[in-house]
């Protein structure tokens, strides 16, 4: 099981992290992000053998991305298209590739529930050859479904530092229980590696991920990311 962080995003500790991981979802350009901070995260994954991975958004660096947007599907592929490119040519000057897609923010929750947005960033993906992260336990999302049809390879994703409802989606950050301590997220850790994961509300869900993520921008972030790599390690 892999673990990735989203980094880049000028709020994080960046260098602390990347020894800590295996894939880095760089920021580039929607909600955070330049060339030159895409450049020095590329350069640091580089240095430590991690994966690279594209974080686009919405184009709303003033909510970080969080907020939903009404654009059109031609719209949302131009700004989607012009972020990867930025990104994919940055890497490509530094010998490195790009791998895969994982959307931020407000359009990482779209993509669910929203089939144009799904079937733009499937539509992208397939273009790009390249594989797409997308919730753990959404089976039937719109998502999964464009995904499928545009033959594009999913990679399931749950979260080590977030709490998650009975719908076995996140909580808010607003509400109690949605940032996990280190603790805490070792433990869902330990739980997500056999299958499943305790909720907010104490119930028991079944979920399988392909890969783990650790917010950069979450308090402790590095502190979060050792405990996690530690019980990946206690488990191999």
């Amino acid at each position: 099981m892999y673990l990735n962080c989203d980094l880049g995003e000028g709020c994080g500790d960046d260098a602390d992290l990347m020894p800590l991981i295996d894939q880095a979802s760089v920021a580039c350009g929607g909600h955070a992000g330049d060339a030159e901070s895409m450049r020095a995260t590329v350069a640091l994954a580089a240095r430590h053998g991690v994966m690279i991975g594209a974080h686009p958004s919405y184009p709303d660096p003033a909510g970080f991305g969080r907020q939903s947007m009404q654009m059109s599907q031609e719209a949302l592929q131009a700004t989607l298209l012009e972020q990867l490119r930025g990104l994919r040519d940055i890497a490509q000057a530094a010998g490195q590739s790009v791998r895969y897609c994982k959307p931020h923010g407000a359009l990482y929750h779209d993509m669910l529930d929203c089939e144009p947005v799904a079937e733009v960033l499937a539509d992208i993906a397939a273009r790009q050859a390249l594989a797409l992260v997308v919730p753990a336990g959404s089976p039937d999302s719109a998502i999964a479904i464009a995904a499928r049809r545009a033959d594009v390879l999913l990679w399931t994703e749950a979260f080590a530092d977030r709490g998650y409802g009975d719908d076995g989606r996140l909580l808010p950050r607003s509400e109690p229980g949605a940032l996990l301590s280190a603790e805490s997220a070792a433990a869902q850790v330990r739980a997500l590696l056999e299958g499943w994961l305790v909720t907010a509300s104490g119930r028991r869900i079944a979920m399988q991920a392909d890969t783990l993520c650790v917010h950069g921008d979450t308090p402790q972030a590095t502190r979060i990311a050792q405990a996690v790599r530690q019980a990946l390690a206690a488990s191999a």
